[in-house]
C-alpha cells in the first residue's frame, strides 16, 4: 500500500509539471490600428446592410401595394444589418488573426 504524498510534494510535482509544459507564443499581434479599422468597418457595414434591408422591404411593399410597411421596413432593416456586421466581423477577426500569424516569428 502506498502512503500518500505530502502536500509539498504534491506543490513541487505541479510545479515541475508546469514548467515541463511548453507555452505558445503568439509574438507581437496585429496593431492598434488595425483593430480600430476592423471596428469600424464592421459597424458601417451594420449601417448599409441595414439600409439595403429597408430598401428591400421598402420594394416588397410597394410591389405588394401594401398600405402599412413600417413594421415590415423595421424588420428588414434589422435583419439587413445583423448580417451586415455579423458577415463582416467574422471577415474582420479571420483578418485579424492571419495577420497575427504573419508576425509571428519562426523557431
Amino acid at each position: 500500500m502506498q502512503s500518500p504524498e505530502s502536500p509539498t510534494a504534491q506543490t513541487a510535482s505541479a510545479q515541475t509539471a508546469a514548467a515541463q509544459t511548453p507555452t505558445f507564443d503568439t509574438g507581437p499581434g496585429p496593431g492598434k490600428g488595425a483593430f480600430i479599422i476592423a471596428y469600424g468597418l464592421t459597424v458601417l457595414s451594420g449601417v448599409l446592410g441595414a439600409v439595403i434591408g429597408y430598401g428591400i422591404a421598402g420594394v416588397q411593399c410597394d410591389v405588394l401595394r401594401s398600405s402599412n410597411c413600417s413594421s415590415s421596413q423595421a424588420i428588414g432593416a434589422l435583419i439587413g444589418g445583423a448580417f451586415g456586421a455579423i458577415g463582416v466581423g467574422i471577415v474582420a477577426v479571420l483578418t485579424l488573426r492571419a495577420m497575427a500569424e504573419w508576425r509571428r516569428p519562426r523557431k
